[in-house]
Protein backbone atom coordinates (compact mmCIF):
# COMPACT_ATOMS: atom_id res chain seq x y z
CA UNK A 1 0.00 0.00 0.00
CA UNK A 2 1.34 3.42 -0.97
CA UNK A 3 2.12 5.70 1.97
CA UNK A 4 -0.11 8.78 2.21
CA UNK A 5 1.95 11.98 2.08
CA UNK A 6 0.93 14.60 4.62
CA UNK A 7 1.46 18.22 3.68
CA UNK A 8 0.55 21.72 4.80
CA UNK A 9 -1.28 24.05 2.41
CA UNK A 10 -0.90 27.84 2.53
CA UNK A 11 -3.32 29.66 0.24
CA UNK A 12 -2.89 33.22 -0.95
CA UNK A 13 -3.56 35.44 -3.94
CA UNK A 14 -0.51 34.09 -5.73
CA UNK A 15 -0.90 32.86 -9.32
CA UNK A 16 1.30 29.77 -9.20
CA UNK A 17 1.75 26.75 -6.95
CA UNK A 18 5.03 26.02 -5.17
CA UNK A 19 6.40 23.19 -3.08
CA UNK A 20 8.99 23.39 -0.29
CA UNK A 21 10.36 21.16 2.44
CA UNK A 22 11.00 22.70 5.86
CA UNK A 23 14.06 22.00 8.01
CA UNK A 24 11.90 19.61 10.01
CA UNK A 25 10.91 17.70 6.87
CA UNK A 26 7.39 19.15 6.65
CA UNK A 27 5.98 19.40 3.13
CA UNK A 28 4.57 22.89 2.52
CA UNK A 29 2.45 23.75 -0.51
CA UNK A 30 1.83 27.41 -1.35
CA UNK A 31 -1.16 27.57 -3.66
CA UNK A 32 -3.55 30.09 -5.26
CA UNK A 33 -6.90 30.52 -3.50
CA UNK A 34 -8.82 29.18 -6.51
CA UNK A 35 -6.96 25.84 -6.71
CA UNK A 36 -8.96 22.82 -5.48
CA UNK A 37 -7.76 20.29 -2.96
CA UNK A 38 -7.75 17.59 -5.63
CA UNK A 39 -5.49 19.68 -7.88
CA UNK A 40 -3.11 20.35 -5.01
CA UNK A 41 -3.02 16.65 -4.13
CA UNK A 42 -2.25 15.75 -7.73
CA UNK A 43 0.54 18.34 -7.79
CA UNK A 44 2.13 16.83 -4.69
CA UNK A 45 1.84 13.32 -6.14
CA UNK A 46 3.61 14.40 -9.33
CA UNK A 47 6.52 15.67 -7.25
CA UNK A 48 6.98 12.66 -4.96
CA UNK A 49 10.40 11.89 -6.44
CA UNK A 50 11.55 15.48 -5.80
CA UNK A 51 10.24 15.35 -2.24
CA UNK A 52 12.14 12.11 -1.61
CA UNK A 53 15.37 13.60 -2.96
CA UNK A 54 15.01 16.72 -0.83
CA UNK A 55 14.26 14.65 2.26
CA UNK A 56 17.40 12.58 1.71
CA UNK A 57 19.48 15.73 1.17
CA UNK A 58 18.00 17.27 4.31
CA UNK A 59 19.15 14.27 6.34
CA UNK A 60 22.68 14.69 4.92
CA UNK A 61 22.92 18.34 5.97
CA UNK A 62 22.84 18.58 9.77
CA UNK A 63 21.75 21.81 11.48
CA UNK A 64 24.48 24.40 12.00
CA UNK A 65 25.59 24.09 15.63
CA UNK A 66 27.09 27.07 17.44
CA UNK A 67 28.18 25.48 20.71
CA UNK A 68 31.72 25.95 21.94
CA UNK A 69 33.98 23.47 20.15
CA UNK A 70 31.70 23.06 17.13
CA UNK A 71 33.19 23.66 13.68
CA UNK A 72 31.92 25.90 10.89
CA UNK A 73 33.27 26.02 7.35
CA UNK A 74 32.86 29.50 5.88
CA UNK A 75 34.08 30.30 2.37
CA UNK A 76 36.09 27.08 2.42
CA UNK A 77 37.89 27.78 5.70
CA UNK A 78 37.24 25.78 8.87
CA UNK A 79 36.72 27.60 12.16
CA UNK A 80 36.19 26.33 15.69
CA UNK A 81 33.57 28.11 17.81
CA UNK A 82 34.99 29.65 21.00
CA UNK A 83 33.58 31.81 23.80
CA UNK A 84 33.88 35.51 23.05
CA UNK A 85 35.21 37.78 25.81
CA UNK A 86 32.64 40.42 24.82
CA UNK A 87 29.22 40.61 23.16
CA UNK A 88 30.73 41.05 19.71
CA UNK A 89 31.50 38.09 17.48
CA UNK A 90 34.87 38.04 15.78
CA UNK A 91 37.39 35.78 14.07
CA UNK A 92 41.03 35.37 15.07
CA UNK A 93 43.06 32.94 13.06
CA UNK A 94 41.04 29.68 13.03
CA UNK A 95 38.76 30.55 15.96
CA UNK A 96 35.28 32.05 15.64
CA UNK A 97 34.42 33.82 18.88
CA UNK A 98 30.73 34.04 19.78
CA UNK A 99 29.06 35.56 22.86
CA UNK A 100 27.17 33.40 25.32
CA UNK A 101 23.87 35.24 24.73
CA UNK A 102 22.34 35.93 21.34
CA UNK A 103 24.89 33.60 19.78
CA UNK A 104 22.98 32.87 16.56
CA UNK A 105 22.25 36.54 15.88
CA UNK A 106 25.86 37.53 16.57
CA UNK A 107 27.10 34.74 14.29
CA UNK A 108 24.75 35.81 11.52
CA UNK A 109 26.00 39.41 11.73
CA UNK A 110 29.59 38.21 11.55
CA UNK A 111 28.90 35.92 8.60
CA UNK A 112 27.09 38.77 6.84
CA UNK A 113 30.16 40.98 7.23
CA UNK A 114 32.37 38.24 5.83
CA UNK A 115 29.93 37.61 3.00
CA UNK A 116 29.80 41.28 2.04
CA UNK A 117 33.59 41.44 1.71
CA UNK A 118 33.97 38.10 -0.08
CA UNK A 119 31.03 38.44 -2.45
CA UNK A 120 31.83 42.06 -3.28
CA UNK A 121 35.34 40.96 -4.25
CA UNK A 122 34.14 37.95 -6.26
CA UNK A 123 31.46 40.01 -8.04
CA UNK A 124 33.96 42.74 -8.87
CA UNK A 125 36.55 40.27 -10.17
CA UNK A 126 34.12 38.25 -12.30
CA UNK A 127 32.46 41.39 -13.64
CA UNK A 128 35.84 42.70 -14.79
CA UNK A 129 36.84 39.32 -16.25
CA UNK A 130 33.68 38.86 -18.34
CA UNK A 131 32.85 42.45 -19.25
CA UNK A 132 29.96 43.25 -16.91
CA UNK A 133 29.49 46.70 -15.43
CA UNK A 134 30.44 47.17 -11.78
CA UNK A 135 27.35 46.86 -9.58
CA UNK A 136 26.62 47.47 -5.89
CA UNK A 137 26.28 44.39 -3.69
CA UNK A 138 24.40 43.84 -0.46
CA UNK A 139 23.83 40.87 1.84
CA UNK A 140 20.31 39.72 2.71
CA UNK A 141 18.72 37.30 5.18
CA UNK A 142 17.07 35.34 2.37
CA UNK A 143 16.50 31.63 2.98
CA UNK A 144 14.65 30.80 -0.23
CA UNK A 145 17.12 32.02 -2.85
CA UNK A 146 20.87 32.46 -2.98
CA UNK A 147 20.84 35.71 -4.88
CA UNK A 148 18.67 38.27 -6.64
CA UNK A 149 19.06 41.19 -9.02
CA UNK A 150 16.72 44.18 -9.09
CA UNK A 151 15.51 45.93 -12.23
CA UNK A 152 18.11 48.61 -11.43
CA UNK A 153 20.91 46.09 -11.52
CA UNK A 154 21.46 45.90 -7.79
CA UNK A 155 22.54 42.47 -6.58
CA UNK A 156 21.74 40.90 -3.21
CA UNK A 157 23.21 37.64 -1.91
CA UNK A 158 21.99 35.52 0.99
CA UNK A 159 24.39 35.39 3.94
CA UNK A 160 24.08 31.60 3.61
CA UNK A 161 26.28 31.71 0.50
CA UNK A 162 29.14 31.63 3.01
CA UNK A 163 28.50 27.89 3.47
CA UNK A 164 28.91 27.06 -0.23
CA UNK A 165 32.06 25.92 -2.07
CA UNK A 166 33.70 28.52 -4.30
CA UNK A 167 32.60 27.03 -7.68
CA UNK A 168 28.95 27.32 -6.64
CA UNK A 169 29.45 30.86 -5.37
CA UNK A 170 30.91 31.73 -8.77
CA UNK A 171 27.83 30.26 -10.46
CA UNK A 172 25.53 32.39 -8.28
CA UNK A 173 27.56 35.52 -9.00
CA UNK A 174 27.58 34.91 -12.76
CA UNK A 175 23.84 34.15 -12.64
CA UNK A 176 23.10 37.50 -11.00
CA UNK A 177 25.56 39.43 -13.16
CA UNK A 178 23.83 37.99 -16.22
CA UNK A 179 20.56 39.36 -14.87
CA UNK A 180 22.03 42.85 -15.07
CA UNK A 181 21.78 42.37 -18.84
CA UNK A 182 18.76 40.08 -19.06
CA UNK A 183 16.15 40.23 -16.28
CA UNK A 184 14.31 37.12 -17.41
CA UNK A 185 15.52 33.55 -17.87
CA UNK A 186 15.22 33.56 -21.64
CA UNK A 187 17.65 32.12 -24.18
CA UNK A 188 19.81 35.26 -24.21
CA UNK A 189 20.23 35.04 -20.45
CA UNK A 190 21.46 31.44 -20.51
CA UNK A 191 23.74 32.19 -23.45
CA UNK A 192 25.36 34.90 -21.33
CA UNK A 193 25.78 32.48 -18.42
CA UNK A 194 27.29 29.84 -20.71
CA UNK A 195 29.74 32.31 -22.23
CA UNK A 196 31.15 32.82 -18.74
CA UNK A 197 30.71 29.32 -17.32
CA UNK A 198 30.53 26.56 -19.95
CA UNK A 199 29.88 24.03 -17.13
CA UNK A 200 27.03 26.05 -15.61
CA UNK A 201 24.57 23.14 -15.86
CA UNK A 202 26.79 20.97 -13.67
CA UNK A 203 27.21 23.77 -11.14
CA UNK A 204 23.49 24.48 -11.08
CA UNK A 205 22.74 20.80 -10.44
CA UNK A 206 25.27 20.74 -7.61
CA UNK A 207 23.75 23.89 -6.12
CA UNK A 208 20.33 22.24 -5.93
CA UNK A 209 21.83 19.60 -3.65
CA UNK A 210 22.75 22.39 -1.22
CA UNK A 211 19.14 23.59 -0.83
CA UNK A 212 18.90 22.14 2.73
CA UNK A 213 21.64 24.57 3.80
CA UNK A 214 18.94 27.25 3.62
CA UNK A 215 17.28 25.66 6.65
CA UNK A 216 20.41 24.53 8.50
CA UNK A 217 21.27 27.85 10.19
CA UNK A 218 19.37 28.55 13.43
CA UNK A 219 16.39 30.89 13.18
CA UNK A 220 17.17 34.41 14.36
Amino acid sequence: MQEIMHYKVIRSRRKSIALTLSAQGEIVVRAPEFLSGEEIGAFVSRHEAWISRQARALRRVPPVRLETGDALVLFGRRYLVADAPSRRACIKEDLLYLPAEGRAAACKRLISRLALAELTRTTRDLAAKFGFAAVPVRISSARRRWGSCSSRGRIAYSFLCAFLPQPLIEYIVIHELSHTKHLDHGAAFWQTVERCLPDWKTRRAQLKAYAPVMSAFPAV
